[in-house]
């Protein structure tokens, strides 16, 4: 019961994400718009795994979910940090730059999924370096939560994302802090705030307090993906921002409350 009540209320919020990320894709013609909207896709990739975690039953299969997770969990923060270079005004990206987020992610896959590619041509090397990975057995605890053994290699990638987030955030401030330009500096604020509702919850409770062996908060961080998502989409209709479109703007409104509503129905 507990099990598919959070799995369902994490597909939901996952669908407002989803949401929110296609309306700035496709509403927004710069180039800051874009990597948002795909650290906004990386996002609803993450809660899409979780939820998936939740209604799987296989011991392997689960702990590959979990995995995925913990790959796009750390994308997040590697491409909002570009994106916190290049906002709020928008400065383009040299092609070098491009090729350094996509080489990046692709570290990041292979950190997290170190042990399954080693298993497809070695074996006896991903169980040799079983141990080291993120995750290496995940299981349902009581009262529905679930919960995974983590690999050494959990101090790192927990480093990263720390480094990342709080690089990022560092940079949003900064922007705020000087910018000039009343509007601009509106849109860096409300920006801010957004990443530090959302990426606090995450912070503790989904990263600190489930390597210290704690699973019960883990939905409140996944909750907090709800608050990012209102004032992003609050600023953006206030404030254009990202110059994301007037009509899409609007459109977000009626997309966000058709969701809320078919939610109360479905859950």
């Amino acid at each position: 019961m507990f099990t598919s009540f959070y799995a369902f209320s994490t597909f939901f919020i996952a669908v407002v994400v989803l949401n929110i990320s296609l309306i700035i894709f496709l509403g927004g013609k710069n180039t800051s718009s874009k990597l948002f909207a795909l650290a906004a896709f990386f996002h609803f990739l993450w809660l899409f795994s979780v939820g998936i975690a939740y209604l799987l039953t296989d011991p392997i299969l689960v702990a590959l979910a979990v995995r995925n997770g913990y790959f796009v969990g750390l994308s997040i923060p590697f491409i909002l940090f570009f994106f916190s270079l290049i906002y709020p005004e928008n400065r383009e990206i040299s092609r070098n730059m491009k090729y350094v987020i996509l080489f990046g992610i692709f570290c990041i896959f292979i950190l997290v999924y170190a042990k399954d590619i080693f298993s497809l041509f070695r074996p006896y090397l991903g169980d040799l370096i079983s141990e080291q990975t993120i995750i290496t057995a995940s299981k349902i605890t009581k009262n529905g939560y679930l919960g995974w053994d983590f690999g050494f290699l959990i101090q790192f990638w927990a480093m990263l994302f720390y480094g990342l987030g709080f690089s990022f955030v560092a940079t949003l401030y900064q922007k705020y802090i000087f910018q000039t330009d009343e509007l601009l500096r509106k849109q860096a604020l409300f920006m801010l705030l957004a990443m530090v509702i959302g990426m606090s919850g995450v912070f503790l409770c989904n990263i600190m307090l489930p390597i210290m062996g704690i699973f019960s908060l883990f939905w409140f961080g996944v909750l907090t993906s709800l608050g990012w998502v209102a004032v992003v989409g609050y600023s953006i209709i206030k404030q254009g921002q990202m110059k994301v479109h007037t009509v899409t703007a609007e459109l977000l409104v009626v997309a966000l409350i058709l969701i809320m509503f078919i939610g109360m129905f479905a859950v």
